[in-house]
C-alpha cells in the first residue's frame, strides 16, 4: 500500500494496536498524526518510532 502524500490520524496511537497501525502507516509513506491520553504517552511513542518518522 502506497500512502505517500497522505495524512492519517490514528486515535489511541501511543500504544497497543493503535501504535502498531501508526507504525505500519509510517512505513507505507503516510504522514501520521499521533494521539494519546497524555503528552508523555505521545512523546514516548514518538521516541520509539522517531527513526521511521524522521
Amino acid at each position: 500500500m502506497e500512502l505517500k502524500n497522505k495524512v492519517v490520524v490514528v486515535t489511541g496511537s501511543s500504544r497497543g494496536f493503535g501504535f502498531a497501525i501508526a507504525e505500519s502507516l509510517l512505513e507505507a509513506g503516510a504522514t501520521v498524526a499521533v494521539t494519546g491520553r497524555s503528552q508523555q504517552a505521545v512523546d514516548n511513542s514518538l521516541a520509539v518510532s522517531s527513526p521511521k518518522a524522521a
